[in-house]
Parts: structure tokens; C-alpha cells; sequence
């Protein structure tokens, strides 16, 4: 029943769009009516839910690879070592270089060496390349404001530095990983210029709205912006319950130490 107010207030909000677009005659390219996109998401929804679909699957792939690799990388830079300036400058570099001249030197290292390029292969490369950077300096951040001396005490009492990291250091650390995952997801779910030239024939949902948009302005595209609208205010809103029980619980244990 709590459900039936919000309901009924976008089946109410759906009827006006609706009927101004008809009464209006507003042109489908500016606002097409919900009918429209209806229409459009069942007439082209194989060969777009299909590409969003590897779209997503890549950018887990390249969330889970990018954070791990950047919590390590972070948790190694914790301490100085030779050639740490030449290393933080490689590891940034993947951010640094345009998308267009990385995609075309993956695309033609590929041909060179005969390597096929599909989304789960060249273009995954790519886009760990270019989301490890920001994944590594959102926790090289987040290690920079944290106080080792938990960590020592931990060591102090005998713990293993393995199980220190994950019963002590990890959780202290969520929120910063929880914010690299999101940097992650978001960078590799919608990039497009380094995808074009690296996943071959294989399409993405960006480079199958281009193809879409290329050809004619059709409600798909329109259908798909309202869909990914609502897919990033849904990853929102997730990351923001994430975080709030992660501070919540932070709270707990910190009372908890104090008592």
C-alpha cells in the first residue's frame, strides 16, 4: 500500500506527458511521448539491451580490477621506495594520455600481432588502464589521512598483518573503496573513445547509441537516456546506503571503544 501513492503519481505524470505531446504536436526529436519510447525500447531492444548488457559486465570487471589493484598500489605507496616518482607517474599516465591515441595504439598493436579485439579482451585492457588511475588516487588519499597506530596495535597484540588488514585496516578504509568503485564503474560504463577503436565489432552501449544517433534521431536514443537517467540515480542511491551503514557502523565501534 505505501507503494500505490508514488505509483499512481507517475502513471499521472505519464498521462500528461503523453497527452501534451499529442495535443502540442511537440516534434519526437525534442520530447517524443512515452508511447514513442515504449515502442522504440521493443523494436531495438535486443541489440541495445544486448550492448548494455556487456556494457555492464565490462564495467564490473573493470570495478573489481581497478579497486584491487588500486587499494594495493596505495597500500604500497604507504611507504617510500626506490623509483616510488617514476612509478606514481606510470600508474597516472593512464588517465593523462588522450582516449583517441591509446585506443588507436591498442587497435593497431592488435592487427600487428593478429590478436582479435572484443569488449572482454582489448577494450577491457583499456579501461582498466584508464580507471586503475583514479581508483589509486582516491585510496592513496584515503591512506594519507589514516593513522597507523591502530594497525600497530593490532601487530602489537600478535595479529597477522593479513588479518589486520582485514579486520582493522578494511573497514576503516570502506568508504574510500566504496568511492574508488563507484569512480570505477562510472569512468568504464560510459567511455567511448578508447572503446570505438578497441572492441572490434563488439558493441557497447555508448557506441550503440552513437550508431543509433549516427544514422537518425530516433526515441530509442531518448529511451535509453531515460533508462541510464534512472540506472545512475539508482547507483546513487546505493552508494549513498552503502556509505550511510558504513558510517553507522564506524559510530558503533567507536562507542563501542569507548565504553
Amino acid at each position: 500500500m505505501k507503494l500505490l501513492p508514488p505509483l499512481l503519481l507517475i502513471a499521472l505524470l505519464l498521462a500528461i506527458w503523453e497527452a501534451s505531446c499529442r495535443l502540442l504536436h511537440v516534434p519526437t526529436y525534442f520530447l517524443p511521448p512515452p508511447s514513442a519510447v515504449a515502442l522504440a525500447l521493443v523494436q531495438r531492444a535486443p541489440v541495445l539491451f544486448a550492448s548494455a548488457l556487456q556494457t555492464f559486465w565490462m564495467a564490473i570487471q573493470a570495478l573489481i580490477v581497478s579497486t584491487v589493484l588500486g587499494v594495493t598500489a596505495a597500500q604500497a605507496f604507504r611507504r617510500k621506495f626506490r623509483g616510488s616518482g617514476v612509478v606514481f607517474y606510470l600508474i597516472v599516465l593512464g588517465m593523462m594520455v588522450p582516449g583517441v591515441l591509446v585506443g588507436l595504439g591498442m587497435a593497431l598493436v592488435a592487427n600487428t600481432l593478429g590478436i582479435d579485439r572484443h569488449w572482454w579482451g582489448t577494450a577491457f585492457v583499456l579501461h582498466v588502464v584508464y580507471t586503475f588511475p583514479f581508483a589509486f588516487l582516491v585510496m592513496l588519499a584515503i591512506f594519507n589521512r589514516f593513522d597507523p597506530s591502530m594497525e600497530e596495535a593490532s601487530w602489537s597484540l600478535g595479529v597477522t598483518p593479513a588479518r589486520t588488514f582485514r579486520k582493522v585496516t578494511f573497514p576503516l578504509i570502506f568508504p574510500g573503496v566504496l568511492s574508488a568503485m563507484l569512480f570505477a564503474f562510472t569512468l568504464s560504463y560510459d567511455e567511448f573513445s578508447r572503446t570505438l577503436f578497441a572492441s572490434g565489432r563488439d558493441l557497447t552501449l555508448p557506441l550503440a547509441i552513437y550508431g543509433t544517433f549516427s544514422v537518425e534521431v530516433h526515441p530509442n536514443v531518448f529511451a535509453f537516456g531515460v533508462l541510464t537517467t534512472l540506472f545512475s540515480f539508482a547507483l546513487l542511491g546505493t552508494y549513498a546506503a552503502l556509505m550511510t551503514l558504513s558510517v553507522r557502523r564506524a559510530k558503533r565501534v567507536a562507542i563501542q571503544e569507548e565504553a
